[in-house]
């Protein structure tokens, strides 16, 4: 079958990054075994529930159940800058991963990545150590504040609130100290004193308001919209071009867990999808959530498989705010629309 690929561009004006990291290698594609009667697919997530329709797939085993004669296997991750590391070097083909680290992972590897699908918007919330008197973003004055990663969606978010409030992180020679702490790390963080405020992604939120009464700051909705797109699916441009058979199989999966997703915000989770998320999220960091965060937590994301590319572009913009991009730079083919088109075209299983 001739398979022509297709690429959609950002039309806003964007940016190339400045940030030190080293440049993407040529990725031994993961369906490596492309000799071999059963290919591997190697994913990458974080045990976020930004990040639930991997949680989901992997829990209830739907990637290997869904994708006969295909071994999917997965490795996980605090934030984005460090999974975007792992797929340049080729240990992983498919990634779900915030936009920022996206967008600058297409340029930092000259287009060696691309966005595939969306996955969820939303899902990050601002909240501060109860007794700090923080009510504000500009209240974060000579406060330190932690992001799970420098360069991830969430300091990149951050420091666009900052500088939308006359502030600035320490390191732009502000008085915001900007920190970056494992996400799971902020509850001790919290409640010895060391962290004043946060932006993290769910559940990590909902789990500091819960545990030791931190306060909220700016909950999703308010920022932006909630319309961030926290976490879209990207792979390497050299599987997509290998495989794009593999790669549109594998959205349909996604696209099969994110109707499941879908279905919990409208019928109480009648499908258990809870229960199957709290048992990835147990193996994964050793503690489930309780049901109470866990259920909170989904009301603070959107799931879709669409992409947003206006969002995109502003986050582009936001990631040169952030110092992470630099003016000058084309962003086309960072989407490719291909695999979404295909999913229901019957001649690819």
């Amino acid at each position: 079958m001739n398979i022509r690929r297709l690429s959609v561009a950002l039309t806003a004006p964007l940016l190339i990054l400045t940030i030190v990291g080293g440049t993407a290698t040529a990725p031994r594609s993961a369906a490596h075994a492309v000799q071999d009667a059963k290919p591997t697919i190697h994913v990458g997530y974080f045990p976020n529930i930004t990040h639930a329709q991997a949680l989901l797939g992997f829990s209830e085993h739907a990637f290997t159940r869904y994708l006969p004669n295909v071994n999917v296997t997965a490795t996980t991750f605090n934030a984005g800058p460090d999974e975007m590391n792992a797929l340049f070097a080729g240990a992983i083909d498919i990634g779900y991963i915030g936009a920022g680290p996206a967008i600058n992972g297409f340029v930092r590897s000259h287009g060696a990545v691309v966005i595939v699908a969306g996955a969820a918007s939303g899902g990050s919330v601002l909240v501060a150590r109860a007794g700090t008197n923080i009510k504000s973003v500009k209240d974060l004055a000579g406060k330190t504040v932690s992001v799970p990663q420098m360069g991830n969606t969430q300091d990149i978010l951050l420091r666009q609130l900052l500088n939308e409030n006359g502030l600035k992180p320490a390191d732009h020679g502000g008085s915001v100290k900007v920190v970056a702490v494992q996400n799971a790390d902020t509850l001790a963080l919290f409640q010895k004193g060391d962290l004043d405020a946060a932006l993290v992604p769910e559940p990590y939120g909902t789990r500091l308001i819960a545990s030791v009464g931190a306060g909220i700051v700016l909950d999703w909705k308010q920022i932006y919209g909630g319309n961030v797109p926290v976490t879209v699916v990207v792979a390497s441009a050299a599987f997509a071009k290998a495989h794009p058979d593999l790669l549109v199989r594998f959205l349909r999966v996604h696209r099969q867990l994110t109707n499941q997703l879908q279905a919990t915000h409208y019928h109480k989770d009648s499908l258990g999808i809870e229960a199957l998320l709290n048992a990835q999220i147990k193996t994964l960091t050793g503690k489930p959530l309780t049901s109470q965060i866990l259920e909170k937590s989904l009301t603070k994301v959107t799931f879709s498989t669409s992409l947003d590319q206006a969002a995109l572009s502003q986050f582009a913009g936001f990631s040169a705010t952030a110092g992470y991009l630099k003016r000058g730079v084309n962003l086309a083919g960072l989407v490719d629309t291909w695999p979404l088109a295909h999913l229901n075209d019957q001649s690819i299983h």
